[in-house]
């Protein structure tokens, strides 16, 4: 039997590596499409360079091909990220229904949306109009929870304990998805030609305060918070920004942050069948309590 193929854009990252390595055990036929080839391999997946905006090789799409669109690159001095991440995108999903691709789905973000503050936000709500039609699934994903990505570097200072800064007193809104639960959920949504917007995560919002707390109490530590309002916390960014000193956050995250509300998930887990555990579940699952 011919394997089925799946074509991962961003596949070098945090996500896009977890979805290769997830469906080459799954027995697909995975590409991944990378800006630069990964030192570390994944066993049966062929990884091709390609940069956001340009052409994609010939031989990557065919008929029947599942296209998984996850790459997204961030603003520098050099790049205007927001034409890059819009125009390349509609590329490849023009690249992808040109070759006969049975199903494109995008990895979007609970940040996206019309009225989203952060250029992230808006580039992301732009892109998902690509995705618009039967073949086509948008997925607003949670803060995605393991051992990499954003969650990852603030998971780490949390368990330092001590003070922790809390941007608007912690009170945003958290809803965790496990990186591992992705594969298999996406996999049900492709088998049942699933389409149309979903956000996916856990159904329980717990705040950012109460999840330090949680990870605190779980890993035996101590620790208290320190409030930063929205506004002071904005300009220290801008001027780290300017004077090109490290910084925890920029710009963009604080918008996010400002912007973050609790989003409904049933109707996606419904529709595949899917159950999300608590957020120390999903930690426990992640190996993160170890």
């Amino acid at each position: 039997m011919e394997k089925k193929r799946i074509v991962i854009s961003g596949a070098s990252g945090f996500i896009g590596s977890e979805l290769c390595r997830y469906f080459a055990s799954r027995n697909y036929e995975v590409i991944g499409l990378v800006r630069s080839i990964p030192d570390k391999t994944i066993p049966n997946t062929l990884f091709i360079k390609h940069n956001l905006g340009e052409s994609v090789p010939r031989g990557v799409f065919s008929p029947g091909t599942i296209f998984v669109h996850g790459s997204y690159v961030r603003s520098t001095q050099k790049i205007n990220s927001s034409e890059l991440n819009i125009s390349g995108s509609e590329k490849l999903v023009a690249a992808a229904r040109e070759n006969a691709c049975s199903r494109i789905v995008f990895l979007s973000s609970f940040s996206s949306g019309s009225d989203a503050s952060s250029a992230y936000g808006k580039e992301k709500y732009a892109v998902e109009k690509f995705f618009e039609g039967s073949d086509g699934l948008v997925l607003r994903l949670g803060w995605v929870a393991g051992k990499g990505g954003s969650f990852y570097k603030v998971y780490e200072r949390i368990i330092k304990g001590g003070t922790l800064p809390l941007i608007g007193g912690g009170n945003q809104p958290v809803q965790l998805l496990a990186v591992s639960d992705l594969g298999p959920m996406m996999e049900k949504a492709i088998a049942g030609n699933l389409n149309g917007l979903f956000f996916v995560a856990q159904t329980e919002a717990v705040s950012l305060r109460d999840f330090a707390k949680l990870i605190w109490n779980k890993q035996n530590r101590k620790g208290r918070f320190l409030s930063i309002p929205y506004f002071l916390a904005k300009i220290a960014a801008g001027m780290a920004g300017n004077l090109k000193i490290p910084f925890p956050v920029d710009k963009e995250n604080i918008l996010g942050l400002k912007d973050a509300k609790p989003r409904e998930v049933d109707s996606f887990l419904k529709k595949v069948d899917f159950s999300i555990v608590s957020p120390g579940e999903i930690l426990e699952k992640e190996n993160l309590f170890q």
